[in-house]
Protein backbone atom coordinates (compact mmCIF):
# COMPACT_ATOMS: atom_id res chain seq x y z
CA UNK A 1 0.00 0.00 0.00
CA UNK A 2 1.60 3.36 -1.04
CA UNK A 3 0.58 6.71 1.12
CA UNK A 4 -0.01 9.51 -0.78
CA UNK A 5 1.79 12.62 -0.95
CA UNK A 6 0.05 14.40 1.51
CA UNK A 7 -0.52 11.51 4.11
CA UNK A 8 3.63 11.31 4.25
CA UNK A 9 3.69 15.04 4.95
CA UNK A 10 0.74 14.66 7.35
CA UNK A 11 2.83 11.26 9.02
CA UNK A 12 5.93 13.62 9.37
CA UNK A 13 4.55 16.36 11.18
CA UNK A 14 2.99 14.12 13.94
CA UNK A 15 6.04 12.67 14.50
CA UNK A 16 8.14 15.54 14.40
CA UNK A 17 5.21 17.07 17.41
CA UNK A 18 5.58 13.80 19.04
CA UNK A 19 9.24 14.44 19.06
CA UNK A 20 8.86 18.14 19.90
CA UNK A 21 6.45 17.48 23.34
CA UNK A 22 9.22 15.01 24.39
CA UNK A 23 11.39 16.98 24.49
CA UNK A 24 9.72 19.50 26.30
CA UNK A 25 8.37 16.51 28.55
CA UNK A 26 12.13 15.63 29.36
CA UNK A 27 13.33 19.77 29.62
CA UNK A 28 10.75 19.83 32.36
CA UNK A 29 11.38 16.74 33.67
CA UNK A 30 15.08 17.94 34.34
CA UNK A 31 14.34 20.66 35.71
CA UNK A 32 11.47 19.11 37.88
CA UNK A 33 14.21 16.94 39.00
CA UNK A 34 16.48 19.63 38.88
CA UNK A 35 14.53 22.25 41.40
CA UNK A 36 13.59 18.35 43.60
CA UNK A 37 17.45 18.07 44.40
CA UNK A 38 17.90 21.72 44.81
CA UNK A 39 15.20 21.72 47.41
CA UNK A 40 16.32 18.66 48.88
CA UNK A 41 19.54 20.05 49.37
CA UNK A 42 17.90 23.24 50.82
CA UNK A 43 15.32 21.02 53.50
CA UNK A 44 18.59 19.29 54.28
CA UNK A 45 20.65 22.43 55.23
CA UNK A 46 17.72 23.70 57.58
CA UNK A 47 17.25 20.69 59.07
CA UNK A 48 21.18 20.64 59.95
CA UNK A 49 20.83 23.89 60.87
CA UNK A 50 17.93 23.28 63.06
CA UNK A 51 19.72 20.88 64.91
CA UNK A 52 22.84 22.71 65.40
CA UNK A 53 20.76 25.49 66.90
CA UNK A 54 18.62 23.29 69.48
CA UNK A 55 22.36 21.86 70.18
CA UNK A 56 23.39 25.08 70.66
CA UNK A 57 20.23 25.62 73.17
CA UNK A 58 21.29 22.59 75.20
CA UNK A 59 25.33 23.52 75.81
CA UNK A 60 23.45 26.69 77.10
CA UNK A 61 21.52 24.64 79.27
CA UNK A 62 24.80 23.04 80.03
CA UNK A 63 26.61 26.12 80.60
CA UNK A 64 24.07 27.42 83.11
CA UNK A 65 24.03 24.40 84.80
CA UNK A 66 27.68 24.50 85.57
CA UNK A 67 27.71 28.12 86.88
CA UNK A 68 24.50 29.44 87.02
CA UNK A 69 25.37 33.60 86.86
CA UNK A 70 23.60 35.33 89.60
CA UNK A 71 22.88 39.24 89.97
CA UNK A 72 26.63 41.30 88.88
CA UNK A 73 28.27 37.90 88.04
CA UNK A 74 30.29 37.31 84.64
CA UNK A 75 27.64 37.10 81.82
CA UNK A 76 27.82 33.14 80.70
CA UNK A 77 29.13 32.15 76.82
CA UNK A 78 29.37 28.99 74.86
CA UNK A 79 32.80 28.63 72.72
CA UNK A 80 31.87 28.75 69.51
CA UNK A 81 35.20 27.24 68.00
CA UNK A 82 34.63 23.84 70.75
CA UNK A 83 30.98 23.87 69.62
CA UNK A 84 31.68 23.39 66.21
CA UNK A 85 34.31 21.18 66.27
CA UNK A 86 32.09 18.72 67.79
CA UNK A 87 30.52 18.28 64.24
CA UNK A 88 31.73 16.27 61.19
CA UNK A 89 32.68 19.02 58.69
CA UNK A 90 31.28 16.57 55.55
CA UNK A 91 28.15 16.71 56.72
CA UNK A 92 28.01 19.87 59.00
CA UNK A 93 29.74 22.47 56.42
CA UNK A 94 30.65 26.08 57.42
CA UNK A 95 27.76 28.61 57.44
CA UNK A 96 27.36 30.73 54.08
CA UNK A 97 26.33 34.59 53.99
CA UNK A 98 28.68 35.02 56.62
CA UNK A 99 27.26 33.50 58.86
CA UNK A 100 27.90 32.23 62.73
CA UNK A 101 27.75 28.78 63.16
CA UNK A 102 26.30 28.85 66.67
CA UNK A 103 25.94 32.30 68.50
CA UNK A 104 24.14 31.65 72.28
CA UNK A 105 22.62 34.10 73.67
CA UNK A 106 21.43 34.43 77.02
CA UNK A 107 19.04 36.73 78.94
CA UNK A 108 17.18 37.81 81.83
CA UNK A 109 13.46 37.47 82.52
CA UNK A 110 11.50 40.42 82.53
CA UNK A 111 9.76 39.39 86.15
CA UNK A 112 6.86 37.89 84.15
CA UNK A 113 6.73 36.41 80.89
CA UNK A 114 8.61 38.34 78.70
CA UNK A 115 12.09 38.47 78.05
CA UNK A 116 14.93 41.82 79.62
CA UNK A 117 17.41 41.50 76.22
CA UNK A 118 19.46 44.04 78.06
CA UNK A 119 20.68 41.79 81.00
CA UNK A 120 22.43 38.92 80.34
CA UNK A 121 22.92 37.51 83.71
CA UNK A 122 19.38 36.74 86.61
CA UNK A 123 19.87 40.08 87.43
CA UNK A 124 16.43 39.70 89.41
CA UNK A 125 17.34 36.94 91.36
CA UNK A 126 14.49 34.34 90.28
CA UNK A 127 16.54 31.18 88.76
CA UNK A 128 14.69 31.79 85.78
CA UNK A 129 16.39 33.04 81.96
CA UNK A 130 16.08 32.90 78.13
CA UNK A 131 18.80 31.31 75.97
CA UNK A 132 18.42 32.11 72.39
CA UNK A 133 20.10 30.04 70.44
CA UNK A 134 21.14 30.31 66.40
CA UNK A 135 22.55 28.34 63.81
CA UNK A 136 23.90 28.08 60.32
CA UNK A 137 25.51 25.14 58.45
CA UNK A 138 25.92 25.54 54.41
CA UNK A 139 23.02 27.47 53.42
CA UNK A 140 21.20 26.70 56.15
CA UNK A 141 20.17 29.08 59.16
CA UNK A 142 17.71 28.20 62.44
CA UNK A 143 17.12 29.87 65.59
CA UNK A 144 15.60 28.61 68.83
CA UNK A 145 14.26 29.96 72.22
CA UNK A 146 13.49 28.81 75.62
CA UNK A 147 12.98 29.73 78.94
CA UNK A 148 14.54 27.91 81.35
CA UNK A 149 14.67 27.77 84.82
CA UNK A 150 17.52 26.54 88.35
CA UNK A 151 16.07 23.46 90.27
CA UNK A 152 18.02 24.26 93.36
CA UNK A 153 18.17 21.75 96.53
CA UNK A 154 18.83 22.90 99.88
CA UNK A 155 21.92 20.68 100.27
CA UNK A 156 24.80 22.36 102.14
CA UNK A 157 27.86 21.59 104.02
CA UNK A 158 26.95 22.28 107.72
CA UNK A 159 28.63 25.04 108.85
CA UNK A 160 31.40 25.87 111.96
CA UNK A 161 32.31 21.94 112.07
CA UNK A 162 36.14 21.20 112.51
CA UNK A 163 35.98 17.45 112.86
CA UNK A 164 33.27 14.78 111.66
CA UNK A 165 34.07 11.33 112.89
CA UNK A 166 31.84 7.88 112.18
CA UNK A 167 34.20 6.31 114.51
CA UNK A 168 36.09 7.24 117.70
CA UNK A 169 38.14 10.89 118.07
CA UNK A 170 41.29 10.80 120.34
CA UNK A 171 43.24 13.80 121.52
CA UNK A 172 46.79 13.61 122.12
CA UNK A 173 48.41 16.66 121.53
CA UNK A 174 51.39 17.76 123.76
CA UNK A 175 49.97 20.91 125.44
CA UNK A 176 51.27 23.99 123.64
CA UNK A 177 48.76 24.33 121.37
CA UNK A 178 44.91 23.50 121.30
CA UNK A 179 44.52 20.45 118.65
CA UNK A 180 40.99 22.23 117.58
CA UNK A 181 40.70 25.77 116.85
CA UNK A 182 38.41 27.98 114.41
CA UNK A 183 39.79 30.85 112.78
CA UNK A 184 38.14 34.13 112.81
CA UNK A 185 35.20 35.62 111.73
CA UNK A 186 34.19 32.36 113.25
CA UNK A 187 33.81 32.67 117.02
CA UNK A 188 32.89 28.47 117.42
CA UNK A 189 33.51 25.37 116.40
CA UNK A 190 32.14 21.70 116.54
CA UNK A 191 33.78 18.09 116.81
CA UNK A 192 31.17 15.77 116.61
CA UNK A 193 31.93 11.43 116.55
CA UNK A 194 29.42 8.98 116.24
CA UNK A 195 31.50 7.00 118.79
CA UNK A 196 33.82 7.90 121.65
CA UNK A 197 36.00 11.40 122.41
CA UNK A 198 39.22 10.03 124.47
CA UNK A 199 42.08 11.51 125.77
CA UNK A 200 42.91 15.55 126.39
CA UNK A 201 39.30 16.69 125.73
CA UNK A 202 40.11 20.08 126.98
CA UNK A 203 43.23 20.96 124.44
CA UNK A 204 40.88 22.28 122.61
CA UNK A 205 40.34 26.08 122.33
CA UNK A 206 37.83 27.96 124.01
CA UNK A 207 34.61 27.95 122.35
CA UNK A 208 35.20 24.71 120.53
CA UNK A 209 32.51 22.22 121.95
CA UNK A 210 32.64 18.41 121.46
CA UNK A 211 29.88 15.84 121.33
CA UNK A 212 30.47 11.78 121.11
CA UNK A 213 27.83 9.21 120.36
CA UNK A 214 26.31 11.91 118.88
CA UNK A 215 22.98 11.53 116.57
CA UNK A 216 24.42 13.96 113.53
CA UNK A 217 24.88 11.79 110.75
CA UNK A 218 27.47 12.29 107.97
CA UNK A 219 24.52 13.02 105.93
CA UNK A 220 23.66 15.98 107.69
CA UNK A 221 27.08 17.68 108.00
CA UNK A 222 28.55 16.49 104.57
CA UNK A 223 25.52 14.71 101.87
CA UNK A 224 26.41 12.31 99.53
CA UNK A 225 25.12 14.10 96.74
CA UNK A 226 27.60 17.21 97.18
CA UNK A 227 30.48 14.36 97.68
CA UNK A 228 29.60 12.83 94.44
CA UNK A 229 29.69 16.20 92.29
CA UNK A 230 32.90 16.28 93.87
CA UNK A 231 34.40 13.41 92.95
CA UNK A 232 32.88 13.91 89.54
CA UNK A 233 34.57 17.51 88.99
CA UNK A 234 37.96 16.14 90.77
CA UNK A 235 41.08 14.56 89.12
CA UNK A 236 40.99 11.60 89.90
CA UNK A 237 44.29 9.21 90.46
CA UNK A 238 44.13 5.00 91.56
CA UNK A 239 46.57 5.90 94.43
CA UNK A 240 49.34 8.45 95.02
CA UNK A 241 51.80 5.93 92.83
CA UNK A 242 49.77 7.29 90.11
CA UNK A 243 49.84 10.95 91.04
CA UNK A 244 53.34 11.09 91.29
CA UNK A 245 53.68 8.79 87.88
CA UNK A 246 51.43 11.16 85.93
CA UNK A 247 53.47 14.53 88.01
CA UNK A 248 56.51 12.66 85.97
CA UNK A 249 55.19 12.43 82.89
CA UNK A 250 54.28 16.13 82.65
CA UNK A 251 56.66 18.53 83.56
CA UNK A 252 55.92 21.50 84.94
CA UNK A 253 52.05 20.71 85.60
CA UNK A 254 50.69 20.56 88.77
CA UNK A 255 47.30 18.90 89.50
CA UNK A 256 47.10 20.22 92.94
CA UNK A 257 47.60 24.16 91.85
CA UNK A 258 45.18 23.86 88.68
CA UNK A 259 41.52 24.49 88.48
CA UNK A 260 39.52 22.19 89.85
CA UNK A 261 41.45 22.38 92.97
CA UNK A 262 39.84 18.86 93.79
CA UNK A 263 42.20 15.67 93.72
CA UNK A 264 40.56 12.21 94.53
CA UNK A 265 43.03 9.28 95.33
CA UNK A 266 40.88 6.40 95.03
CA UNK A 267 42.96 3.59 96.80
CA UNK A 268 45.66 3.67 99.52
CA UNK A 269 46.71 6.07 101.92
CA UNK A 270 48.11 10.10 101.60
CA UNK A 271 51.03 11.52 103.77
CA UNK A 272 50.77 15.41 103.90
CA UNK A 273 53.65 15.90 104.23
CA UNK A 274 54.03 14.25 99.85
CA UNK A 275 51.26 16.79 99.18
CA UNK A 276 53.09 19.50 96.91
CA UNK A 277 52.82 23.06 98.34
CA UNK A 278 51.23 25.26 95.54
CA UNK A 279 50.51 28.78 97.44
CA UNK A 280 52.24 31.58 99.13
CA UNK A 281 55.64 33.36 99.29
CA UNK A 282 59.14 30.64 99.39
CA UNK A 283 59.27 31.15 102.38
CA UNK A 284 55.63 30.58 103.78
CA UNK A 285 54.60 28.29 101.24
CA UNK A 286 50.95 26.85 101.84
CA UNK A 287 48.92 23.56 100.28
CA UNK A 288 46.37 25.85 98.64
CA UNK A 289 45.29 28.77 99.90
CA UNK A 290 42.43 30.56 102.24
CA UNK A 291 41.65 32.32 98.76
CA UNK A 292 41.48 29.57 96.57
CA UNK A 293 41.55 26.93 98.74
CA UNK A 294 40.92 22.58 97.82
CA UNK A 295 39.71 19.69 98.47
CA UNK A 296 41.58 16.21 99.08
CA UNK A 297 39.15 12.79 99.08
CA UNK A 298 40.66 9.82 99.92
CA UNK A 299 38.43 7.06 98.93
CA UNK A 300 39.36 3.56 100.23
CA UNK A 301 42.60 4.80 102.38
CA UNK A 302 43.50 6.88 105.67
CA UNK A 303 45.37 10.40 105.72
CA UNK A 304 48.07 10.74 107.97
CA UNK A 305 50.97 13.68 108.85
CA UNK A 306 54.24 11.75 109.63
CA UNK A 307 56.47 14.82 110.95
CA UNK A 308 56.86 17.32 108.12
CA UNK A 309 55.36 20.68 108.97
CA UNK A 310 52.62 21.19 106.38
CA UNK A 311 49.79 23.80 105.93
CA UNK A 312 46.39 22.78 104.06
CA UNK A 313 43.87 24.99 103.26
CA UNK A 314 40.47 23.18 102.43
CA UNK A 315 38.62 19.94 103.27
CA UNK A 316 40.09 16.73 104.00
CA UNK A 317 37.76 14.12 103.33
CA UNK A 318 38.67 10.28 104.27
CA UNK A 319 36.56 6.98 103.79
CA UNK A 320 38.58 5.73 106.48
CA UNK A 321 40.71 6.99 109.62
CA UNK A 322 42.90 10.28 109.97
CA UNK A 323 46.10 10.82 112.11
CA UNK A 324 47.83 13.34 112.31
CA UNK A 325 50.90 12.72 114.01
CA UNK A 326 53.39 15.63 113.18
CA UNK A 327 52.82 19.17 112.03
CA UNK A 328 50.25 19.42 109.43
CA UNK A 329 47.15 22.08 110.36
CA UNK A 330 44.45 22.02 108.52
CA UNK A 331 42.54 25.22 107.99
CA UNK A 332 38.91 23.81 106.66
CA UNK A 333 37.39 21.13 107.76
CA UNK A 334 38.04 17.12 108.47
CA UNK A 335 35.59 14.32 107.77
CA UNK A 336 36.44 10.73 108.67
CA UNK A 337 34.46 7.95 108.02
CA UNK A 338 36.78 5.99 110.26
CA UNK A 339 38.24 7.39 113.74
CA UNK A 340 40.22 10.22 113.98
CA UNK A 341 43.50 10.77 116.32
CA UNK A 342 44.70 13.84 116.56
CA UNK A 343 48.45 13.25 117.86
CA UNK A 344 50.43 16.05 116.88
CA UNK A 345 52.04 19.18 117.96
CA UNK A 346 49.41 21.27 115.29
CA UNK A 347 45.88 21.25 114.46
CA UNK A 348 42.64 21.57 112.92
CA UNK A 349 41.37 25.10 112.24
CA UNK A 350 37.63 25.71 111.12
CA UNK A 351 37.66 28.33 109.04
CA UNK A 352 34.66 30.10 107.36
CA UNK A 353 36.69 31.82 105.08
CA UNK A 354 37.65 28.86 103.28
CA UNK A 355 34.27 27.01 103.21
CA UNK A 356 32.44 30.06 101.82
CA UNK A 357 35.82 30.27 99.18
CA UNK A 358 34.59 26.84 98.17
CA UNK A 359 31.25 27.54 97.87
CA UNK A 360 29.60 24.35 99.37
CA UNK A 361 27.49 26.24 102.04
CA UNK A 362 24.13 27.31 99.57
CA UNK A 363 21.85 25.60 97.58
CA UNK A 364 22.67 22.52 95.39
CA UNK A 365 21.73 23.37 91.82
CA UNK A 366 20.44 19.95 90.89
CA UNK A 367 19.01 20.88 87.07
CA UNK A 368 18.97 23.53 85.02
CA UNK A 369 15.39 22.31 82.74
CA UNK A 370 13.23 24.63 80.15
CA UNK A 371 9.99 25.68 81.27
CA UNK A 372 7.53 24.06 79.59
CA UNK A 373 5.42 25.78 76.81
CA UNK A 374 7.89 28.58 76.29
CA UNK A 375 10.28 26.76 73.22
CA UNK A 376 9.58 28.63 70.03
CA UNK A 377 11.23 28.69 66.86
CA UNK A 378 12.25 32.08 65.47
CA UNK A 379 13.11 33.75 61.96
CA UNK A 380 17.00 33.50 61.61
CA UNK A 381 18.39 37.07 60.29
CA UNK A 382 18.57 36.95 56.91
CA UNK A 383 21.99 37.56 54.94
CA UNK A 384 23.02 40.86 54.09
CA UNK A 385 22.83 41.39 50.43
Amino acid sequence: MHLRNGERGATLILILGVIAALAILVAALVMLSSNVVRNSRAQSAEVKAFNVAEAGLDTGQATLFDKWPGPGETTPTVDPVAFENQFPKPQFPAAMYGRDFIDVQFYDDDGGSGINTAVNVDQNGNGIMWIESSGATGSGAAMVMAKVERVEYDLRVRDNVALYSEGNVEFKGNGSQDVVQYEEPATSAMVYARGSITGQVDNVQLGVQTEQYTAVSLQDVFPSEILLGIIEAGKSFANWGAYTAWKSSHPGVEPFATDPRIIIIENGDVDAKDMPETDGPPDERTVWSEVDPGILVVLNGNFKDTGKKKKIYGIVYVSKGVVLGGNAEIHGMVVAKGEAKINGTRAVFYNPTVMANLGLQGPLTLTVRRVPNTWRELQPPQPSP
